[in-house]
C-alpha cells in the first residue's frame, strides 16, 4: 500500500509540474556605456555619446536615449533634460549639449527600456570652467533703426557698421522726436476747438 500511494503521489506531483503554466519572460537586461569630454570652457558646446548594449553585449539599435544634467538653483537640485537621441545600428546615441553652468557637472544617459529591453542608465561628469559671461542684462524692447543702428534683412549684421558705434547716442532722439510730434498734432486740436467755440458763442450773440 505503501508503494501505491508513493506511485500515486509521484503520478500527481508529475502531473501538476507539467501542467503549470510556464513564466512569461521580462525584459532582458541592458546596460548603458557613457563617454563626455573630461573638460569644457563655460558656454562651449560639447558632445557626448552613449551605447545601449544587452545582457551579452550586443548593440540596441533604435534605442530612445535621454541625455540629463544635474543642474541646482536656489538649494534645489533637478534633472534637466538637455538631449534626445536614438541609438544606431553600433547602439550608439550621439547629441551636443549646451552648459551654462560652471563647476563638476553629473550628466547622465538614460535608456528607458522597451518591450523587449529592460531600462538602464549610466552617469559621467563634466568639468566646466571659466568666467565668460554668458548674458547681457538690457531693458526695453530694441527696434533696428529706431532706438538701435538698423541691420541688414535677414543677418543681425549692421547695415551702416561706421555708425553703428555712434547710434546708442542716438536712440534717446527718436522717441523725442515722436513725443514732440504727438503734443504738436494735440496742441493744434486744442487751438482748433477753442477757435470753433469762440465763432460759436459770437454767432450766438
Amino acid at each position: 500500500m505503501k508503494r501505491l500511494a508513493l506511485a500515486i503521489l509521484s503520478a500527481l506531483a508529475a502531473t501538476a509540474i507539467v501542467a503549470a503554466p510556464a513564466a512569461a519572460a521580462g525584459p532582458a537586461p541592458t546596460r548603458v556605456r557613457i563617454a563626455v569630454p573630461p573638460s569644457i570652457k563655460l558656454g562651449e558646446g560639447a558632445g557626448v555619446q552613449a551605447q545601449v548594449l544587452d545582457a551579452s553585449g550586443a548593440p540596441v539599435a533604435g534605442a530612445l536615449v535621454t541625455f540629463t544634467a544635474e543642474l541646482g538653483f536656489l538649494e534645489a537640485t533637478n534633472d534637466v533634460v538637455l538631449a534626445d537621441a536614438r541609438t544606431d545600428k553600433a547602439g550608439v546615441a550621439s547629441a551636443d549639449i549646451d552648459l551654462r553652468t560652471d563647476g563638476s557637472i553629473k550628466v547622465t544617459a538614460r535608456f528607458a527600456g522597451d518591450a523587449e529591453h529592460a531600462a538602464s542608465s549610466a552617469s559621467a561628469a563634466i568639468q566646466v570652467g571659466g568666467s565668460s559671461q554668458l548674458y547681457a542684462q538690457g531693458a526695453g524692447v530694441k527696434l533696428p533703426g529706431f532706438n538701435e543702428a538698423p541691420t541688414a534683412p535677414g543677418t543681425s549684421a549692421a547695415l551702416l557698421p561706421g555708425a553703428a558705434s555712434l547710434w546708442p547716442r542716438f536712440s534717446g532722439w527718436p522717441v523725442a522726436l515722436v513725443l514732440m510730434i504727438v503734443w504738436s498734432i494735440y496742441g493744434s486740436v486744442v487751438v482748433v476747438l477753442f477757435r470753433v467755440t469762440a465763432s460759436a458763442r459770437r454767432s450766438a450773440q
